[in-house]
This record gives C-alpha cells, structure tokens and sequence, in this order.
C-alpha cells in the first residue's frame, strides 16, 4: 500500500532532485572531488564489501562490524558550502506542502514529547524555522542553527546563526 502522506510532494522532490544533480558526474556517482573515503564510523575498521549504489552514492557494509555506511562520503567543508550556499529551497517547499510540515512536524514534536514534556529544544539544520515555531506554539523555549544564511534570515528569532567554529560542530541530523 503506497504511503499517502508524502502524495502531492511533486514540487519538493523536483526542487531536491535539481539541486541533488549538481553533485553528480556523468556515470550518476558522486564528483570525487567532494568526496572523500572513510573507514567505519563505529569501530574504525578499513575493511568493508559493496553493498549498492543510491542516489549517487556508495553503501558498504564493514567486514568487523557489520554497520552500512556510505563511503566515500562527502567532506566536511564540502557540505558545509553546500548547506551555507544553499538557495532558500527549503522554505519554498515548507510554505508550498504546508499541511505535509505540520503533520510530519507535529508526530515529531508528539514523540519528543512522550520523553521530555516542556523545556529547551535546539534544532541544528533548522532551516526557515517552521518546526521551532510549531513547538514555540506548544509551549517550548526554542533554538535553532542554521548555516544558510537566506534560511536563517526567514527564520528570524528562532535562530542562533552560526557565523564561526563551525567546524567544530558535529552534524548529526541529515535529511535521508
């Protein structure tokens, strides 16, 4: 049975799919020059099989620990650029799948909650901030950080804009 929430996302995939091909050489890898190899993320081994290829990308499965990884995976300051100079793409998908957002935010905010009922709540790779203002409106003290600077503009007084150290930071939500 096809997943009916993600029916009429036309205009999101489109825009993602656009930007996506950028990255991408003839044959429909990743450009090398963005990539780098890497050894397991877990337990560092450098041993691992060919699993698939998916959207550019190659999975492996390490030979020790049996974790699936990307690799060769982008570089840090591959991505940071990427999301720095990123065009206010995000925001124009929000605003035009808006009843989408609210239900896939809300199941997200109704699970943080079955944890943690009110407090503080940061979230990095914010984009426009729409999450943060659904949870402001739910009672939270909200935060955000958001490299793109067109994003972070629109997001207005959810954000803490990161301007230095950044790369200090570990990044651990992406979009899949």
């Amino acid at each position: 049975m096809k997943n009916k929430i993600h029916e009429g996302r036309k205009f999101s995939y489109d825009i993602i799919e656009a930007t996506h091909k950028k990255y991408l050489n003839k044959k429909g890898f990743n450009k090398s020059k963005y990539l780098e190899k890497r050894n397991c993320p877990i337990c560092k081994n450098k041993k691992y099989r060919y699993l698939f290829k998916k959207r550019g990308g190659i999975y492996v499965c390490c030979k020790n620990c049996n974790m699936v990884y990307l690799n060769p995976v982008f570089k840090n300051k591959s991505l940071i650029l990427h999301y720095k100079n990123l065009c206010d793409l995000q925001s124009a998908i929000i605003k035009n799948e808006n009843r989408f957002y609210i239900k896939i935010y809300t199941k997200g905010l109704n699970a943080i909650e079955k944890y943690k009922k009110r407090g503080s709540l940061l979230d990095v790779g914010c984009s426009s901030g729409y999450f943060l203002d659904l949870a402001k409106k739910n009672k939270w003290n909200t935060f955000g950080i958001e490299l793109n600077k067109k994003e972070a503009k629109i997001s207005k007084k959810n954000i803490l804009f990161m301007k230095k150290n950044y790369m200090k930071l570990t990044i651990t939500r992406h979009t899949m």
